[in-house]
């Protein structure tokens, strides 16, 4: 099964992560870091069947929704007939204008790119956002595994509807979670850069940092086995900067949840 096949089939089962609560808080962790304001436009970019879109359009955003899966963009219509979509892929130039964008975010999605197509993506957030415009990342955190899933998902429902009828409704649900972790498990074991990256804190910050991003404040999300990673894109041009002698600022703030 190709990289492609892998994803398409992936997204006809993705849909059931909404119900596992660090997801949905992960969702809302991506959507406070972007920090927009009701009008302004952002782009999704990897946007897979349209959670976070859907999200963030319910803030009152403009949300252009980018993907290079077909199976993806057709979930995503299906929940909203009046999504803005754009079929492409993250490895090649992004079909928008110079500073187009308010904020970009591509979330769970740059480990699955090249090293090549990864640089060129956080690249091109950097050329269709405008002076001052943020970014947000997330990625698996290294030595973290798709498994935990199964815990936080039970944990959950154990929360929402006690012991007893939560684990009953967790078995329930065992069968869909376990695709899930087969999807994941597939892209897994793709070699290294070539569908499955695992970005330490440090290399994460160094991409988004190559790609003249500043601003940066890491922390961890879903349930601690995502790293998030918001940076703002300087507001006065590089050349300025270097002629004014005044140093591009960087800063990192690391959460380590427990």
């Amino acid at each position: 099964m190709t990289h492609f096949d892998i994803w398409n089939s992936y997204m006809m089962s993705y849909d059931f992560l909404n119900q596992i609560d660090s997801y949905a808080k992960n969702l809302c962790d991506v959507a406070d870091a972007v920090r927009v304001r009701p009008g302004e436009r952002v782009l999704d970019a990897g946007s897979g069947t349209g959670n976070l879109s859907t999200l963030l359009k319910r803030r009152g955003v403009e949300v252009v929704s980018c993907d290079f899966s077909p199976v993806a963009l057709a979930k995503h219509r299906a929940k909203d007939r009046d999504a803005i979509q754009v079929e492409a892929s993250l490895e090649n130039p992004l079909p928008f204008d110079d500073a187009e964008f308010d904020a970009v975010c591509c979330a769970s999605v740059l480990f699955a790119l090249t090293q090549s197509g990864c640089q060129l993506a956080v690249r091109e957030f950097n050329r269709v956002l405008k002076p001052g415009g943020r970014v947000v990342v997330t990625v698996p955190a290294p030595n973290q595994r798709n498994k935990n899933l199964i815990g936080m998902h039970f944990q959950g429902l154990k929360r929402k509807h006690g012991r007893l009828m939560g684990w009953s409704r967790g078995i329930v649900d065992l069968p869909c979670l376990l695709k899930i972790l087969y999807y994941g498990r597939a892209l897994g074991r793709l070699p290294d850069w070539q569908g499955w990256h695992r970005f330490t804190a440090d290399e994460i910050c160094k991409l988004l940092s190559d790609a003249k991003f500043d601003g940066m404040m890491l922390k961890t999300t879903y349930g601690a086995c995502f790293l998030l990673l918001a940076a703002t894109k300087a507001s006065t041009p590089v050349w300025q900067r270097a002629m004014t002698s005044v140093a591009a600022s960087y800063s990192a703030e690391t959460v380590i949840l427990p």
